[in-house]
């Protein structure tokens, strides 16, 4: 079989399936913008390795005091099933910064 780097073969796309979807909510301020996000992978391929994962977060980030203070905060967690078991997975970022 060859393999083509500009689509996938149709076994790949018949087992697997990822969705997602991201917003950017940002209002006339810069001392505050939200991104909220989720994804779904579904990777039937191979029985023993099978994954159904949820992916959900959230990235906030903005200026306080005038623009001289920056803020990033990032956040996600994972749940679903990998090879037969439940999976659960986090991650947290926050950092801060003068300008």
């Amino acid at each position: 079989m060859r393999r083509g780097f500009d689509s996938f073969d149709n076994e790949s796309r018949s087992s697997r399936e990822f969705y997602g979807g991201f917003a950017t909510i940002r209002g006339n301020s810069p001392s505050l913008v939200v991104e909220p996000y989720w994804f779904y992978l579904e990777d039937e391929r191979l029985s023993a390795r099978e994954r159904k994962i949820h992916t959900a977060g959230v990235h906030v980030f903005g200026q306080l005091c005038g623009g001289t203070i920056d803020y990033d905060f990032s956040g996600s967690v994972q749940w679903g099933r990998r090879d037969g078991e439940d999976h659960f997975a986090y991650a947290i970022h926050a950092a801060i910064g003068r300008t």
